[in-house]
C-alpha cells in the first residue's frame, strides 16, 4: 500500500519525476508512481512525458522557467486614483469610458 500525500509542491513532483527518470522508469510507470503517491491530478501524462526528454536534454533546474510577455496585472496608485476619480465623477460610468478616459485596457489579455 502507498501512502498518497495531501500536499506537495510543483518541484517537489519535478524531483520525484527526475529520480524515476534516472532509474529508467518509463514515463507510464513514473505516471503511475506519482498518481498513486501524489493523486491523479498532480502531473499530467504529457507532462510527465515533457519533464522526462527535458531531463534527457540535460535540465537540472525543476523551478519554472522565466517567461517573457507582459504581465497579467499592472496597477500603480496613480492608476488606482484616476479610475476612483472617474468613477466617484459619475457613479454609473461603463468600463468602456472608464478605459477611454484612463488610457488602459479593459479586456482580457490575448
Amino acid at each position: 500500500m502507498v501512502l498518497q500525500l495531501e500536499t506537495h509542491s510543483n518541484v517537489e513532483v519535478r524531483g520525484t519525476v527526475g529520480v524515476l527518470w534516472a532509474k529508467r522508469f518509463t514515463s507510464t510507470e513514473i505516471d503511475s508512481g506519482i498518481s498513486a503517491v501524489y493523486g491523479p491530478h498532480a502531473m499530467s501524462h504529457p507532462a510527465i512525458v515533457k519533464w522526462c526528454q527535458q531531463f534527457e536534454d540535460g535540465r537540472t533546474d525543476l523551478n519554472d522557467a522565466e517567461r517573457q510577455g507582459r504581465p497579467t496585472t499592472v496597477s500603480t496608485s496613480d492608476m488606482v486614483q484616476r479610475v476612483g476619480d472617474i468613477i466617484l465623477s459619475n457613479g454609473r460610468v461603463s468600463v468602456a469610458h472608464i478605459a477611454q478616459d484612463s488610457e488602459i485596457s479593459a479586456g482580457s489579455p490575448p
